[in-house]
């Protein structure tokens, strides 16, 4: 887990992730009154790690232990996948694509924050860069990644998204993929994320 964040209208009340089966773990994060955070959500080190096992059951419990009643939302961040294993993007327009998705018909993706670096990338508009692309429609979501420097848009906890793409009808629209490109003439790390959700 590497990002949380609640927000409250009266102090005390707790934000916690938990596993039900297996060994029982917990995670409890005190929220404040208004907004409160723990973390980056594009940090390489982790608030909370636990492994997972054969236990897929788990609970995000709303807590609140005041007198008055409490309105509270907020959020996890938090990853489950394995590590690519590429480390380089090859050289001269290559691309890479991660993985790829299936949304349902009438859904849209929505994202709200997205965060990458490709270190020595030369400065240029979208030489390399990350993106959410609609496989057959040409929607898509790019973070520009190009100059080499740590970039980032929008929050984790926005009420405004940087990004939607949808909604989609059936048929090709609704895939989706992650790419990672590298336009420039040298091989590039390139890495970042998208908080994204599918509604």
């Amino acid at each position: 887990m590497f990002y949380v964040w609640c927000d409250t209208t009266v102090s005390g009340g707790s934000l916690i992730l938990q596993q039900t089966g297996g060994t029982g773990w917990i995670y409890t994060f005190a929220c404040g009154t208004g907004q409160s955070s723990g973390g980056d959500p594009g940090s390489t080190s982790s608030l909370f790690t636990q492994l997972i096992t054969n236990a897929n059951q788990y609970d995000i419990v709303y807590s609140n232990s005041n007198a008055l009643a409490d309105t509270m939302q907020g959020g996890f961040v938090v990853s489950s996948t394995a590590t690519e294993t590429q480390t380089e993007v090859p050289t001269t327009a290559s691309l890479y694509v991660v993985n790829v998705f299936q949304i349902a018909a009438g859904q849209s993706v929505h994202v709200w924050y997205e965060t990458g670096i490709a270190i020595g990338c030369t400065t240029g508009t979208l030489l390399c860069f990350i993106g959410i692309l609609e496989v057959s429609g040409g929607r898509s979501c790019k973070l520009d990644l190009s100059g080499g420097a740590f970039m980032s848009s929008g929050t984790p906890d926005p009420t405004t998204e940087v990004c939607t793409m949808g909604p989609v009808i059936a048929g090709g629209q609704q895939n989706f993929r992650v790419d990672v490109s590298n336009g420039d003439t040298a091989p590039h790390q390139i890495s970042g994320f998208f908080l994204i959700s599918i509604y």
